[in-house]
């Protein structure tokens, strides 16, 4: 979808991240926000019985131009597409602003992993695509403070 096509359909308020449709579309009225937030978070909106990501749309509407990596929602709130949480950034660079563990984890706390082999918890992160380890630790916060302050060093993106 071109960006003269878009223009057409929805508006954009940098400010706020909310786009309005500009003309009535089947249910959606003109003037209402438009899409729905998906099982993942983000919001998506459909045109032409395609869906699209807000944050994406946002982009487009707002430079004039599809982003040409991912888009990073910078304070880790998938649907806050305010301009000032939103860049254009490689996968890589969008991993290292990853603020909490994952689903799962058995430490709950994001770079530390419990070692059974050591008994103890084990920092690490990663770099260039490969694991660094970082140390062992009697705790899992011993081990995510190592964690986050080597993100802190070596992550460029990390906005923790």
């Amino acid at each position: 979808m071109s960006y003269e096509e878009l223009k057409e359909l929805l508006e954009y308020d940098s400010d706020t991240g909310i786009i309005r449709w500009k003309l009535n579309r089947s249910r959606a009225k003109a003037g209402s926000i438009a899409g729905c937030i998906d099982k993942y978070g983000y919001i998506c909106i459909g045109i032409n019985g395609k869906a699209y990501k807000a944050h994406r749309l946002a982009w487009i509407l707002h430079y004039g131009v599809w982003p040409e990596h991912q888009i990073d929602h910078i304070n880790m709130d998938k649907s806050d597409n305010r301009l000032v949480n939103l860049r254009d950034v490689t996968c890589a660079i969008n991993k290292q602003n990853i603020k909490f563990a994952k689903k799962g984890s058995k430490s709950g706390m994001l770079g530390s992993h419990w070692d059974k082999s050591h008994n103890k918890y084990k920092a690490r992160i990663k770099l260039n695509g490969k694991t660094k380890n970082l140390g062992y630790f009697d705790t899992a916060e011993e081990a995510h403070k190592a964690s986050v302050d080597a993100k802190r060093i070596y992550h460029i993106a990390c906005t923790i």
